[in-house]
């Protein structure tokens, strides 16, 4: 299938299909007039690259997983399993930086503190000085 009707299945722009295809996560067949044609095959690729997105991979990772796939033609239960309990440890570090981060911002408001208005303040003071 061609770029456009590839795209118009999956959701994606045609952009993003050549960004994929830059990148090495999916491949296309050149006619001789230069178009793309796509196998079925990338249809289940693309399928793959948006729920690992949405899962939190990133495109990197995700080109690791296709490249297991390439030479496995699928990942075995242990590997997913590896995938997905290194991705959980990443979320829970994420939501610990944030619950730390919320504290800090919390405590700044219930002091009335704000480093960009003190900043300002003391601009201010030396301007003031300075006439």
């Amino acid at each position: 299938m061609l770029i456009h009707a590839l795209g118009k299945r999956v959701g994606l722009s045609r952009d993003t299909l050549r960004f994929y295809e830059k990148l090495g996560l999916i491949e296309a067949q050149r006619a001789e007039n230069g178009y793309r044609h796509y196998s079925e095959q990338m249809v289940f690729r693309l399928e793959l690259i948006q729920l690992a997105k949405s899962l939190g991979f990133q495109l990197s990772e995700i080109s690791d997983l296709i490249k297991i796939l390439a030479i496995q033609e699928q990942l075995s239960a242990e590997q997913l399993q590896e995938c997905l309990k290194g991705k959980l440890v990443e979320v829970e570090e994420k939501l610990q930086q944030l619950h730390t981060l919320k504290g800090l911002l919390e405590g700044m408001l219930q002091q009335q503190l704000c480093p960009i208005e003190l900043n300002c303040m003391q601009n201010l003071d030396i301007k003031k000085e300075s006439r």
